[in-house]
């Protein structure tokens, strides 16, 4: 099954090529490590065995991860990790900054947080969904760190263009949705390279970025 289309100003999937060798790593809401195994990051099971220790968390007991529990509460003691991943998970926290301050907590000093979150998105995994944040509020959910570097995925033109295609699904069920995606994928994969002309940061589909303790 095709994803919608995504242009990104940034070389996204490169941004996430981290080093583990010798690291503890801690990805939080992963399931299994499913988005650092993703294809697209390149991260396969034996770039993952460098690490020193890979701990995948999440709070829903059938994810199959590492740890069951809770990112507001995080099972570790201080300055023991190398490495935080909190990969589309942020707004899923009901305080993120209490969350976000436990990161900070168990990285050791000039440990790094790499992170991901939708913006312009619709709701999902509700309703377990609570918010969303433009980049002055990730400045101040990150004001703990140092060197953060927040980057725009998407404009536009992107955003427009995931929306649409996200609209498609509503005709699935009078059978025009697959009819109407395979008319729309060509165009809009066009029309996300756009972006490049929108220069604005006003309408973005997610953010990403790293930092250190």
């Amino acid at each position: 099954m095709k994803t919608a289309p995504c242009y990104s100003n940034k070389d996204y999937y490169g941004y996430f090529y981290i080093d583990l060798s010798g690291k503890k790593v801690l990805d939080i809401g992963s399931s299994i490590g499913s988005f650092m195994k993703s294809k697209k990051f390149r991260l396969s099971n034996e770039e993952l065995a460098k690490a020193k220790k890979y701990t995948s968390m999440d709070i829903n007991p059938a994810s199959g991860a590492d740890i069951i529990g809770d990112a507001h509460t995080l099972p570790f003691k201080n300055q023991e990790i190398d490495i935080v991943l909190a990969n589309n998970v942020i707004e899923h926290f009901y305080d993120p900054k209490r969350a976000v301050s436990e990161m900070y907590r168990v990285l050791k000093k000039g440990g790094e947080l790499y992170f991901t979150i939708p913006f312009m998105y619709p709701i999902h995994e509700a309703p377990h969904d609570y918010v969303r944040f433009t980049k002055y509020g990730l400045q101040n959910l990150f004001s703990e760190f140092k060197n953060v570097e927040i980057h725009e995925r998407g404009g536009w033109f992107s955003t427009t263009a995931n929306f649409i295609y996200k609209l498609s699904h509503a005709l699935d069920k009078v059978r025009l949705g697959s009819f109407l995606r395979l008319i729309l994928y060509p165009i809009l994969t066009v029309w996300v390279q756009l972006d490049r002309f929108d220069r604005s940061g006003a309408f973005v589909r997610a953010y990403f970025g790293k930092m250190n303790k």
